[in-house]
């Protein structure tokens, strides 16, 4: 039961990490981001956003900090990015609704906003998760092996 249940595991990762791969073959080719240079000062942390591990990771991060979707409001209401809040809907009191609150906006910076506006949103954030969000960036650049997406190996890991 609990092999079947990791095989399923493995194969919807493996779905994702294609899912990822795709994207980010997509946006270079249109033009949209070219992945051949990470600057984390300026868009990096934009850019990092297409890949796997750093998503998750913010998204993990993300979601110790803000206990409701609620919350999400208010720290993008703090940054002055209240344009990126009004293009968000979901409810905004549900706890159990916060993981996938937090997947949506980071799509939403991903998809449609300006990097900067991304960089905007995480220096609103405690320093402390912004280090941890900065710790994970500088791992997914110095791993990066030819492109910024994990091997299969590096995801089984």
């Amino acid at each position: 039961m609990l092999r079947n249940q990791l095989e399923i595991a493995n194969e919807q990762l493996a779905f994702a990490e294609g899912k990822f791969a795709d994207l980010q073959s997509l946006a270079q080719a249109k033009g949209v981001v070219d992945f051949s240079t990470i600057d984390l000062a300026i868009d990096g942390h934009w850019k990092l956003l297409f890949d796997i591990l750093y998503f998750q990771g913010v998204v993990a991060s993300l979601s110790q900090e803000f206990l409701v979707p609620d919350d999400i409001y208010d720290c993008l209401s703090r940054s002055g990015l209240q344009g990126v809040s009004d293009k968000l809907s979901f409810p905004r009191k549900n706890a159990n609704y916060c993981l996938t609150a937090v997947r949506k906006l980071l799509r939403r910076f991903r998809g449609y906003e300006k990097p900067e506006t991304f960089l905007a949103f995480l220096w609103t954030l405690p320093e402390s998760r912004r280090a941890e969000i900065e710790t994970l960036a500088g791992q997914r650049t110095s791993e990066a092996r030819g492109g910024l997406f994990p091997t299969e190996g590096e995801i089984k890991r």
